[in-house]
């Protein structure tokens, strides 16, 4: 089986192809009758053009999709149809760490490891349930057995690794990006104590990974190449404050204090992040916590004063230590900002509690 060298391959598919890609087409209608997908064009539009600059002879067949998850993951379709996490792609850093996913990503696809490979049954049921705990998407065993999403091999993993560095150097990204990029997610498995990273649980180990792109720098070393960090952070920035917001729904503090607790990284958000903060403390509520959680949103205060949640946050604290005088005012303040405020019966009657 020879690899495929440009997207008109596509016209010219075999037998064993052609079922994958109608397998891989059936999963994407459950994606979208499920909405899972992220809708912006603007920012899906952005990332497509990173991959075809990456891959100028597979327009228009390597399409990415932006996946409504939090978690940090991305995988390819048989069909080339790459699916990149919102959580993930918030999490980056610039540019050259996303052509460092897509270009992975897309080596299997150019590859055909997919069909190449065919795994146990067991380690695709194992592929399954985890694509099903992110997506909420059932697979059947047949969708599996066939390919359509099974785990790679290290053999095959470390090719897309090693193809997609030589991809990034050629498309004249910075390599040394490559490597800072795994490193991410297994910050984040340490941080979150997770056994398996997502669907990355049959890739090499990350510390495995690292290395690689490590040994590939001092072997294969390229030009410094570009980071375009600028463009990048421009057209993530609404999508990590959405990513906030989704992490504090999830009662995930972990990953809040992972990213917020780094003052540099902190900056990279504009809108509040001195509140979120607040939040992840609260939630962990060790010893300390509240103390911790009471600073960083007088901050937020401090820098967005009609910004309502920091205030109803600092009230509950505040009554909770026994300050009733000063949480009153932070509840008054809440209510005056917010009149329309779903818990406005709530806060009225802590308010009511707490007068002399």
């Amino acid at each position: 089986m020879r690899d495929l060298d440009a997207g008109s391959d596509a016209a010219n598919l075999t037998e064993d192809q052609s079922r994958l890609w109608y397998a891989a087409e059936n999963l994407e209608q459950t994606i979208r009758k499920r909405n899972l997908t992220f809708e912006n064009d603007i920012l899906e539009a952005y990332v497509q053009s990173v991959m075809d600059r990456l891959y100028p002879e597979f327009v228009g067949t390597l399409k990415v999709k932006l996946l409504d998850s939090p978690h940090l993951n991305a995988f390819c379709l048989p069909n080339g149809h790459i699916y990149f996490n919102t959580g993930l792609l918030a999490r980056l850093d610039n540019e050259a760490q996303l052509a460092t996913i897509l270009a992975h990503e897309a080596s299997h696809f150019i590859r055909q490891h997919s069909l190449r490979q065919r795994n146990s049954a067991d380690g695709a049921v194992m592929v399954g349930i985890t694509l099903t705990a992110l997506t909420g998407i059932p697979l059947s065993g047949t969708l599996l057995t066939e390919g359509i999403l099974s785990g790679y091999s290290r053999t095959y993993e470390r090719q897309a690794d090693s193809d997609g560095y030589a991809r990034i150097v050629a498309s004249g990204y910075d390599p040394r990006e490559a490597a800072k990029t795994f490193k991410k997610l297994l910050d984040e498995v340490v941080v979150l104590e997770i056994e398996q990273p997502f669907l990355f649980s049959s890739h090499p180990k990350l510390q495995d990974r690292i290395d690689t792109f490590e040994t590939l720098a001092r072997e294969a070393p390229g030009s410094d190449g570009t980071l375009n960090a600028e463009t990048f952070l421009q057209h993530t920035r609404s999508l990590r404050e959405f990513t906030l917001t989704r992490y504090l729904e999830m009662n995930n503090y972990k990953v809040l204090l992972l990213i917020l607790g780094n003052q540099e990284l902190r900056s990279r958000y504009t809108a509040h992040p001195d509140y979120f903060l607040g939040e992840a403390y609260r939630l962990r509520n060790a010893e300390g916590d509240a103390e911790l959680a009471v600073e960083a949103f007088s901050d937020s205060i401090a820098s967005s004063p009609d910004f309502a949640p920091a205030y109803r946050s600092m009230g509950v604290l505040l009554m909770k230590q026994g300050k009733n005088d000063e949480a009153s005012t932070a509840f008054e303040r809440y209510l005056a900002l917010s009149p329309e405020a779903q818990d406005r019966a709530y806060v009225s009657r802590y308010l009511q509690r707490l007068q002399p």
